[in-house]
């Protein structure tokens, strides 16, 4: 979200923290249909004031609408990293599954990344909005 810094810069102080603080809501929304209706909320309240018109129509395209509109929390699993970026949340598989956090000599690195490149190909997950349980408890 570098970019949205940047272009949040130009704006008045008053006019930045409510958009920041928009941001921020959208972040934080807890379920999918919560984020649309706020999602379409700020973008009315955005695109009334004619300073946001440009910036309202960048976070429509790149970040609300477009191929990176995955940042929300709701949208990140229980127990995974909680970044924004996509780059950084495989950094972090690689990290966790592969190298376990340590140096290695560059022909087992390369023995480990080809594994990762064949586990990440065999496998394509579909994200659940909804709350699934892995196995049914017994009650005691």
């Amino acid at each position: 979200m570098e970019n949205v810094q940047k272009a949040l810069k130009r704006f008045p102080s008053h006019l930045l923290a409510a958009v920041q603080s928009d941001i921020h809501d959208l972040h934080s929304t807890r379920t999918q249909a919560s984020f649309l209706q706020m999602r379409d909320a700020v973008l009315r309240k955005w695109m009334e004031d004619s300073r946001l018109l440009a910036f309202s129509q960048y976070m429509s395209a790149q970040w609300l609408y477009g191929p990176f509109s995955k940042w929300q929390a709701y949208a990140t699993p229980i127990g995974f990293a909680t970044t924004n970026d996509p780059v950084e949340t495989f950094n972090a598989v690689i990290k966790r599954d592969y190298t376990l956090r340590r140096r290695l000599k560059i022909g087992t690195l390369l023995r480990e990344l080809s594994a990762c490149c064949q586990d990440q190909s065999l496998s394509t997950p579909s994200f659940q909005f909804g709350v699934t349980p892995r196995h049914r408890s017994h009650a005691v």
